[in-house]
């Protein structure tokens, strides 16, 4: 059901029951916009895509007032109206199927509701729903976690907050699910919820509550290496600040580097980069300005990376031939520091779940901070961390 998802975030949707009657035909139209979406390939294919469907639901809700719809329509028409962008209209829509004794289509009736009041930041309505909705499958267990972490984001209260993860988490299970397809729709759910958690504990900078929440997920899927690694990272992530800094594991590198302990003393970054990375090349002119700025003073940064297989069109790649291509990329990007190669188990150790991640080190070796992404705009900030640091 990915489509699903797709087509919530583009406005269309899927098709629901035929046969409106007389008159403007929201199931058409449905039918219509999942058609053309279907066969949209590329980025603009689908731009194209969407103003026709845009134009497709301007036209047929015309005229239609969404308060005086038969009920039993309403979850069709809200469709139609979410399509074209008459968010109001079809929340009143979907309001009237709701309110109908209406089963089919109800829990994808309550998303839509969900995702509208969202859009329109009327997070108590979407809390407040939240409550009635009852997921029966993987799959609806799913969207009810991606639906619950973004509502999470609107919601100021803390308290409620956890008590709509709470309400979510409920519904993932294990138990008795032999599916391959639908075991993963539900570690992908507690994936979604427990990832939402932790960053609500890391603002309440509660680490026995962050470590209980990874351990208790490590347990619910720990037939699937994939996902232990997944969350393992993740605990690392979260806990890593004022702990000791672990070693880099050192297969091989450019400049000179034998590990973090020739820098005792020292502030460290640790750049966790990839050569096929966009922002982390976007990085590298502000942290080429920092290590020229503050080499001399005492920052020493490393990149680290690791093995992908390909670089640029290049597929197909052993590993000393990854190896050797990253001459050319540190001499095409001016990088003055180390670079150093191993296994993912670096990024493992550090909670690397999205690159560019940089990792700062104090001059008595424990974890100061770090960092995930990279903007022109809050790079300042991130300099004037290391410079105070520098400075102690």
């Amino acid at each position: 059901m990915k489509f699903f998802l797709r087509a919530i975030a583009v406005g269309a949707v899927v098709v629901g029951a035929m046969g409106f009657g007389p008159g403007n035909d929201p199931s058409k139209t449905i039918e219509y916009a999942n058609q053309e979406l279907s066969v949209a390939k590329s980025r603009q294919d689908r731009i194209d895509a969407q103003a026709r469907v845009f134009a497709k639901a301007k036209e047929t809700v015309e005229g239609v007032d969404p308060a005086k719809l038969d009920p039993k329509d309403g979850y069709k028409w809200a469709q139609v109206f979410q399509m074209a962008k008459m968010q109001a209209e079809a929340t009143i829509a979907a309001e009237r199927f709701l309110a109908s004794p209406q089963s089919e289509d109800r829990f994808s009736a309550q998303a839509l509701a969900l995702n509208l009041y969202i859009g329109q930041k009327q997070a108590l309505k979407a809390t407040e729903l939240l409550k009635q909705v009852q997921p029966s499958t993987p799959d609806e267990t799913l969207k009810l976690a991606s639906v619950s972490a973004r509502l999470v984001r609107e919601v100021a209260d803390q308290a409620t907050k956890f008590q709509i993860l709470d309400a979510a988490q409920k519904f993932v299970k294990f138990d008795g699910i032999t599916d391959p397809k639908q075991k993963g729709q539900e570690e992908s759910a507690l994936s979604m919820l427990v990832t939402a958690r932790l960053q609500l504990c890391s603002t309440d900078k509660n680490k026995n509550e962050l470590v209980k929440t990874i351990d208790d997920a490590i347990k619910l899927v720990q037939s699937d290496p994939k996902f232990v690694t997944h969350f393992k990272t993740l605990r690392n992530q979260y806990t890593l600040v004022g702990s000791v800094a672990t070693e880099l594991t050192n297969e091989r590198a450019y400049g000179t580097f034998t590990g973090l302990n020739q820098w005792k003393g020292k502030v460290v970054v640790i750049d966790f980069f990839a050569h096929w990375c966009p922002p982390c090349k976007a990085s590298f002119p502000d942290m080429e300005k920092l290590y020229a700025d503050f080499h001399a003073k005492g920052l020493e940064i490393v990149g680290s990376t690791t093995y992908y297989g390909y670089y640029e069109k290049e597929k197909g790649l052993t590993k000393d031939q990854e190896f050797a291509k990253m001459e050319e990329f540190i001499k095409q990007y001016n990088i003055p520091w180390p670079i150093q190669f191993s296994d993912r188990s670096n990024f493992e150790n550090y909670g690397v779940t999205g690159i560019p991640q940089v990792v700062v080190i104090d001059k008595t070796g424990k974890i100061h901070d770090l960092h995930i992404g990279y903007s022109a705009q809050s790079f300042p900030e991130f300099r004037q961390a290391v410079e105070k640091l520098l400075s102690e």
